[in-house]
């Protein structure tokens, strides 16, 4: 499964159906995280310096 998830949005299981379940339930909650995350206002947003790249993060 981490060598699907891996490949990148186009990477897409078409079977077995239990699978491409799996995936697909995976997927969701990864998303749900990221939502929640930018709820909190805590998403990565662009750095323009190699020492705001090396803050430690707020808890996200």
């Amino acid at each position: 499964m981490e060598w699907v998830l891996a490949q990148g949005p186009n990477a897409v299981p078409v079977s077995p159906q239990w699978f491409v379940d799996d995936w697909s339930a995976r997927v969701r909650r990864m998303y749900a995280r990221i939502k929640d995350a930018a709820k909190r206002n805590c998403a990565p947003e662009e750095s323009s310096s190699p020492e705001e790249d090396a803050a430690p993060d707020q808890g996200c």
